[in-house]
């Protein structure tokens, strides 16, 4: 059995343009969404299953919708997404020692275009995952400072 990580978002308080018809009414809109993902351990189940149900209420009216959401989750050790930041995190702690500092931006671009690459082949995603929940994009964060 693999952890959960539960979530809820609200926002209100959007109204419509002074010159909209409507604006007479002033009925604020109000969004609510709650979920949970699960993410599966062990070789059984290498995926994150995120489920979210939303309500929205409005001048226009009220809706409620629900999603599920299928995410890859992936060794770090052996995605090649996540080797290539592995490989950049090494490249950026020479920074200004053996790398010049000019060189970080093409680093940057060179592993930017390969990520693409990794997209476009199937042979990463970016939904794909680490155990913890982390994304490519997280681990891209990181290294920016």
């Amino acid at each position: 059995m693999g952890p959960f990580a539960n979530f809820q978002d609200e926002d209100g308080g959007a109204t419509h343009l002074r010159d909209c018809k409507y604006a007479g009414f002033n009925i604020p809109e109000s969004f609510r969404k709650i979920g949970a993902t699960y993410f599966g351990s062990g070789n059984l189940l290498r995926c994150a299953i995120g489920i979210t149900f939303s309500m929205r209420r409005g001048a226009g009216g009220a809706s409620m919708g629900a999603n599920l959401v299928y995410y890859n989750v992936v060794n770090t050790q052996t995605a090649p997404a996540f080797q290539l930041m592995s490989v950049l995190e090494i490249a950026l702690q020479f920074r200004g020692s053996m790398i010049p500092e000019c060189d970080t931006s093409r680093l940057f671009g060179e592993c930017s275009s390969r990520i693409r690459h990794l997209y476009q082949t199937g042979k990463a995603g970016p939904k794909d995952l680490t155990p913890q929940g982390q994304s490519i994009l997280h681990s891209s964060s990181f290294l920016v400072k």
